[in-house]
């Protein structure tokens, strides 16, 4: 049952496979999202609530329920990214996640490559003006670093 303001509503059986997050008040009647073609979407501060009815805040938005994964909101004014402008931001994102991959893999092949006496050599070819005592300290850390991140790797 739902109480309204006039009284008591028999809402009756919710229909088999329809979660109540689906199930919204018209002022009338409830009806399943999923049967709307347009949705009244207000931005809840980095998620959107979705209603059969305007409420405050909301806009009206030409959707289908299975759509509510493309709203955004640009300029205050809530709508749907196209289905190619979906597609290319999907794209991108696989790109930089590829992208991310590959270069964390070439990160670890050379963790795993590098060596203590590389780390002499790169610190005595680059840093020539520091002090033995700077580059002491300096390789210290450097191994340090190193036998970290190596044993990160090896799960150690």
């Amino acid at each position: 049952m739902i109480v309204s303001l006039t009284g008591v509503t028999e809402v009756g059986a919710i229909p088999r496979g329809i979660g109540l997050e689906r199930l919204r008040w018209d002022g009338s009647q409830i009806v399943d999202l999923l049967d709307l073609t347009t949705i009244w979407v207000k931005n809840e501060g980095g998620w959107f609530s979705l209603h059969a009815i305007q409420v405050p805040g909301s806009q009206a938005v030409a959707m289908a329920y299975g759509e509510r994964f493309r709203l955004r909101e640009v300029d205050g004014v809530i709508s749907l990214y196209t289905q190619a402008e979906w597609d290319d931001a999907q794209a991108a994102e696989l790109s930089a996640r590829m992208d991310t991959q590959q270069l964390k893999a070439e990160a670890i092949d050379f963790i795993l490559g590098l060596s203590y006496a590389a780390i002499d050599q790169h610190i005595n070819t680059v840093f020539g003006g520091l002090t033995a005592a700077q580059k002491t300290s300096l390789k210290r850390l450097y191994k340090i670093v190193l036998f970290l991140g190596k044993s990160k790797l090896k799960g150690g």
